[in-house]
């Protein structure tokens, strides 16, 4: 893969991370937790989950511009984990309704 493309990736995937990183920060804040009365553990599994999603996507970023050759895997598992954390989050959710 051509470097720019990687350069790009790169700087994409850590803007997303950053971001995703600080909207789990922001909803694990004791402002925001307020926010959600008695669901409060609703709260900490959406922070936690945007916390991890974020801590996942940066890292994917930097392998991907580390090791270029295994760009196709990387993004296989990475949306394999996105998955994953979507479902238990929707889990988690249905089952405290």
């Amino acid at each position: 893969m051509e470097h720019s493309k990687l350069v790009f990736l790169l700087v994409l995937f850590c803007t997303a991370g950053i971001t995703f990183i600080g909207t789990g920060v922001y909803l694990l804040s004791e402002s925001s937790l307020n926010k959600f009365g008695n669901k409060r553990r609703l709260g900490k599994a959406a922070g936690w989950s945007s916390f991890s999603i974020g801590i996942l996507t940066c890292f994917a970023g930097v392998c991907m511009y580390i090791v270029p050759s295994v760009v196709e895997v990387l993004l296989l598992v990475y949306l394999g984990l996105l998955f994953a954390i979507a479902c238990a989050v929707m889990l988690f959710i249905k089952i405290k309704k």
